[in-house]
C-alpha cells in the first residue's frame, strides 16, 4: 500500500472509532464511580471526536442481534456497528447531508492535505504519571490535538507496513498488524525448554536504562537510513513525506524539554524533584555525544515504539552474528531480552555481543548484580548474568525459573505468574475500594442517601470480577471470550501448585478487600435497609465461574489466540476511499 492509501476514509474512521472508544471507556468508569453513591452525573463537554461520528442512538440500530453478537468483545462489535453505519450512509449516498458525516469527511480532506503542504505538528504536552508502588513519577507525551493524533497514527501504520519485513523474527513487540503478541514468545519458549527437557540451559536477560529517555537524535535518524536503504534494495522505496515526519516529530521532542514542563506542572504541589530521571553522569555524556536536546523519544508517541526497533535492530544483528547462536532462544520485546542457550560460553558471548551493540547506540543496560542474593531478589534483578536454568536439587545453585513478560517458566515446562505480576493485580482490588471509599468521602453528606451498603458491596464485587474473569460470565456461566479482561492476558497458564496458590491468593484478596469496604461503608454510616436473610447470599464467597481460580478448572487451551483485528468484510470495501 502506498502511503495515499493510509489516509483513506476508512483507514481514518478505523484510528477514529479506537480513540472513540477509549473516550467511553473513561466516560464508563466516571459514570460508575457517580451511580455508585447516587449523585446527579456531571458529564464532561462533548469533545471532537463525538462530532466525527454517528451518535449511538444512531449506529446501535446496525448491532447484530444477540444470538450472532454473543460471545464477541463488546467493543468489535459496537466498532463494525459503527462501520456498518457509516457505510450504509455512503451507500445511500446521505453521508454528506448528516451533521457528523460531513465534518467526518472535511477532517479526513484535512489529513489528506497535511501529506501535501507538510503542516506542523503540535509540540504536545507533557503529563507527569506516578510510577506504580513508588513515589516517582515518569514524564509521558500526550498529543492533544485530534488531527496531529490521527496524522501520526497513521505515518506510523504506514511505516510499520514498510519496515516490519525487515526487523528480525525474534522482535515480537510493535509489529505491523500486531502479528507478535507477548503470549508467542512465551510459547516459542516453552516450546524450547521442551525440545531441551533434561538438559542444563543457561539464561541471561538484559534491560536498557531509561530506554525512551536517553536515544540520541542522530542515532534514530542513522537507523532510519539503514532500514530505508534496506528496503530501496529490494527495488521499492519510503514515501519522503513520511520520512520528514519523522524527522518533524524528532524537532518537537527532547528530554530536556520534557523534564522542563514535567518539573513545572509538579513545582506547584512541590513535588518536581521526584521526577525518575537518568543519572547526572549519563546526562552529562548524552549532551556532550548528541548535543543538548538531541535526544530522548516521547513515551506515548505513535512513532516512539516503531523508531526503537530500528534502533535496537543492531545490537540484534550483533547477537545473531555469534557462532552458535542458531542453536539459542533469542527474544526482544521492545528493551527487555532474553537469551538461552545450552552452551554458557555462548550464552555469555551472545549477551556481551548485545551489550557493544548498546554501547555502540549511545545505551546502557542496568548494570548486573554480582553478589549472591535470594530467589526473590534475583528475579527483581533488570540485567542477570548467564545462570544455569535446571532443577536445583539435581544441580545444586540452578534456577528453577525463568522470567519472562510476566511469567515464570520452569525447568519442567510448568507456568506460573511472576509475583510483581500478582501483585500489581492484587494492588489493583485495593486501588478499586479506595477510590469507592473516596468517592464516597468527597461526596457526602448526599452519599448518606445511597440505596444501601449491600448496593455498593454488590457493584464493588461485580466491578472487581469484570476485571478478572470477564463481565460475560456473569450472565451465561460459559468460558466464553467475551470482553477482555485479566485472565484473558496469560493463555498459556497451566494447572499445577504454583499457580493454583497464585490465584488463590488473588481470590483470597478480592475477598478482604470487599470485607475491608463493607467495615468502610458501616464507619461512614451509609444506610442499611436490605433484609437480614439476604445478608449471607451477599457476602459469601464467590466461587466458580466467578473466581482466579477457576480459571484453570477445564480451561479450553487453543494455542496462541490471535490478535483481536477487524476482520474485513466485503461489505465495507465499497464506498470507502
Amino acid at each position: 500500500m502506498q502511503l495515499d492509501d493510509y489516509f483513506s476514509l476508512r483507514s481514518v474512521i478505523r484510528v477514529l472509532v479506537r480513540i472513540r472508544i477509549q473516550v467511553a471507556a473513561r466516560r464508563r468508569d466516571r459514570a460508575f464511580f457517580q451511580k455508585l453513591v447516587n449523585v446527579s452525573r456531571n458529564n464532561p463537554p462533548p469533545e471532537e471526536i463525538d462530532s466525527l461520528l454517528p451518535s449511538r442512538r444512531t449506529w446501535s440500530r446496525f448491532r447484530p442481534d444477540r444470538k450472532t453478537r454473543a460471545g464477541k468483545p463488546t467493543d468489535s462489535i459496537n466498532t463494525r456497528a459503527i462501520h456498518t453505519c457509516i457505510q450504509h450512509h455512503l451507500e445511500e449516498g446521505t453521508l454528506g447531508q448528516t451533521l457528523w458525516g460531513a465534518k467526518l469527511l472535511q477532517f479526513t480532506g484535512q489529513l489528506r492535505e497535511r501529506l501535501v503542504r507538510n503542516t506542523p505538528l503540535s509540540a504536545g504536552k507533557i503529563v507527569p504519571m506516578a510510577r506504580h508502588r513508588s513515589n516517582k513519577f515518569r514524564l509521558i507525551h500526550r498529543t492533544e490535538n485530534l488531527q496531529d493524533r490521527v496524522f501520526l497514527n497513521l505515518i506510523a501504520r504506514y511505516l510499520r507496513g514498510r519496515f516490519d519485513d525487515e526487523l528480525d523474527s525474534c522482535v515480537y513487540a510493535f509489529r505491523h498488524r500486531g502479528e507478535k503478541s507477548h503470549s508467542v514468545p512465551v510459547a516459542r519458549l516453552l516450546d524450547y525448554r521442551r525440545n531441551h527437557a533434561g538438559e542444563v540451559l543457561y539464561s541471561a536477560e538484559a534491560d536498557i536504562q531509561k530506554f525512551f529517555d536517553t536515544i540520541g537524535h542522530p542515532v534514530v535518524k542513522e537507523s532510519v537510513a539503514r532500514f530505508v536503504e534496506k528496503i530501496r534494495n529490494r527495488g521499492e522505496d519510503v514515501d519522503p513525506r513520511a520520512l520528514a515526519v519523522i524527522q518533524i516529530a524528532l524537532d518537537n521532542y527532547s528530554f530536556d524539554d520534557a523534564l522542563e514542563q514535567g518539573r513545572a506542572e509538579l513545582r506547584s504541589s512541590g513535588r518536581d524533584h521526584l521526577i525518575a530521571t537518568p543519572p547526572e553522569e549519563l546526562l552529562s555524556e548524552l549532551r556532550e555525544k548528541f548535543g543538548p536536546r538531541r535526544f530522548g523519544l516521547p513515551q506515548g508517541g505513535s512513532l516512539s515504539p516503531l523508531l526503537a526497533n530500528l534502533v535496537l535492530s543492531h545490537a540484534d544483528s550483533m547477537v545473531k552474528a555469534v557462532p552458535g547462536s542458531e542453536q539459542s532462544f533469542y527474544a526482544r520485546y521492545c528493551d527487555d531480552i532474553l537469551i538461552v542457550h545450552p552452551d554458557e560460553n555462548v550464552c555469555q558471548g551472545m549477551l556481551d555481543e548485545y551489550l557493544k551493540g548498546l554501547s555502540s547506540l549511545g545505551l546502557s543496560a542496568h548494570e548486573p548484580s554480582r553478589e549472591p542474593v535470594s530467589e526473590r531478589e534475583f528475579f527483581d534483578e533488570k540485567t542477570l548474568l548467564p545462570y544455569r536454568w535446571a532443577s536445583p536439587a539435581i544441580h545444586p545453585g540452578s534456577s528453577r525459573w525463568v522470567s519472562f513478560l510476566g511469567y515464570h517458566i520452569g525447568h519442567d515446562g510448568n507456568t506460573r505468574l511472576r509475583k510483581s505480576t500478582v501483585r500489581n493485580e492484587h494492588d489493583k482490588q485495593i486501588q478499586l475500594v479506595d477510590r469507592i471509599l473516596r468517592t464516597i468521602d468527597n461526596n457526602m453528606p448526599a452519599a448518606l442517601l445511597m440505596p444501601s451498603d449491600v448496593h455498593v458491596h454488590f457493584r464493588a464485587a461485580m466491578r472487581m470480577i469484570a476485571m478478572s474473569t470477564g463481565k460475560n460470565r456473569l450472565r451465561t456461566h460459559r468460558r466464553e471470550i467475551g470482553q477482555p479482561c485479566w485472565s484473558d492476558a496469560f493463555p498459556l497458564l497451566e494447572s499445577n501448585r504454583s499457580i493454583a496458590a497464585q490465584l488463590r491468593h488473588l481470590d483470597h484478596g478480592r475477598e478482604r478487600q470487599l470485607r475491608r469496604l463493607r467495615r468502610g461503608l458501616i464507619r461512614r454510616g451509609v444506610s442499611d435497609d436490605w433484609p437480614k436473610e439476604w445478608r449471607p447470599l451477599l457476602f459469601t464467597h464467590l466461587g466458580a465461574p466467578f473466581s482466579y481460580h477457576s480459571l484453570l478448572r477445564g480451561r479450553e487451551r487453543p494455542g496462541i489466540p490471535d490478535p483481536p483485528q477487524l476482520q474485513s468484510n466485503s461489505q465495507f470495501s465499497a464506498g470507502y476511499s
